[in-house]
């Protein structure tokens, strides 16, 4: 700064590059000169800066650091959803659950905080087969058979060939077999599709005609 003379304008360009690398980096002790030193220039960064800073921080486990940016700029649960900017959703996809179980403590986050975005994560998380993910998700938030469309979810995991997520989607919301052959029509199979067929005609006693009922034609 005193060797090249730099300036709060500095400081900013580039969308205050240098504050959100450090704090990716964890370099606690850089992020708080940075503010501590531009701070007495009126450096004062946006919010969706701090959010950003947060975000990257919790992604590379840098908790002290998330928590002392919390506290320093004051950030509240709604804070964290800043001009749309929802934290949790934008680290749930790339962050650990322990970033994640940060989060909901530091902010107190509610279903009511993630009912929307909570149904498409466990959609999403379902379908990627992140099978932890969705079960921390269920525990953490739960979604009721009326708030999800769950037989349509069965069919999209089924199709991938996440059994194990198949398993577990029918011990949480328990489906029939006739519930199951009202949806197999549009079972779009991929990938090495054996364990999951015979994992599916024990489980809804399924037969050939079912299948001669698909329009896939897998025979």
């Amino acid at each position: 700064v005193e060797t090249f003379s730099l300036t709060i304008d500095d400081m900013t360009a580039r969308r205050d590059h240098a504050f959100i690398i450090s704090c990716h980096g964890g370099h606690n002790d850089v992020v708080k000169w940075l503010c501590q030193t531009f701070t007495e220039n009126n450096y004062h960064p946006l919010m969706h800066t701090v959010i950003a800073a947060i975000k990257n921080s919790c992604i590379e486990h840098h908790f002290d650091l998330a928590q002392w940016l919390v506290e320093t700029f004051s950030l509240t649960s709604s804070d964290q959803r800043h001009h749309g900017y929802d934290l949790f959703v934008q680290t749930f996809s790339v962050g650990s659950i322990d970033s994640l179980e940060w989060m909901v403590k530091t902010f107190s986050l509610t279903s009511d905080d993630f009912l929307f975005s909570g149904i498409l994560k466990l959609e999403s998380t379902c379908i990627h087969g992140d099978l932890g993910k969705a079960k921390w998700l269920m525990n953490t938030f739960p979604v009721t058979l009326d708030q999800i469309q769950v037989n349509k979810l069965f069919i999209q995991t089924c199709s991938i060939g996440h059994i194990e997520v198949a398993k577990w989607l029918l011990s949480q919301f328990p489906m029939t077999a006739d519930d199951f052959r009202s949806e197999f029509p549009y079972y779009r199979p991929c990938g090495d599709q054996l364990p999951i067929v015979q994992w599916l005609v024990t489980t809804f006693s399924m037969t050939i005609a079912d299948f001669r009922y698909n329009e896939n034609q897998l025979f």
